[in-house]
């Protein structure tokens, strides 16, 4: 299966509420885990890049914690956000390729069912086959 960096940073948490249900097909619980296991290391790598590309467009500064210490924070400024955005947008078009296909939304019980904002970031992991009839 084929998704973009960008589909996976926008619907990775709404993939771990899916994921984390108990669905009572098997089938479907085992992929879903075998998903989750493939998708790791590459959030990692999202993560790791924001880091990176955060590094190179912003400032550290200290600012104090919770408890008064004071603690070092990169952040971006304003005027370097436009470039920040662009760098990380460009990153998340690339596209990977884990195992596994879509799930069939016709296999999922109603009560397993995600929200319908869920949904609209998890396109790349369902299908909607019309039963054959």
């Amino acid at each position: 299966m084929k998704l973009t960096l960008k589909q996976l940073h926008d619907s990775y948490k709404a993939f771990g509420r899916f994921a984390d249900q108990k669905i009572p097909n098997r089938k479907i619980s085992y992929r879903l885990a075998r998903m989750m296991d493939e998708l790791r290391p590459h959030l990692k790598l999202v993560e790791e890049n924001r880091v990176e590309i955060t590094k190179k467009f912003g400032q550290e500064i200290e600012v104090p914690n919770e408890v008064g210490f004071r603690e070092k924070i990169i952040f971006v400024p304003r005027n370097r956000d436009p470039e920040f955005q662009k760098d990380f947008s460009d990153f998340l078009t690339l596209e990977i390729e884990i195992w596994g296909d879509p799930i069939d939304l016709n296999e999922i019980p109603a009560e397993f069912f995600p929200s319908g904002a869920d949904l609209s970031v998890l396109f790349w992991l369902f299908t909607d086959k019309e039963p054959e009839s």
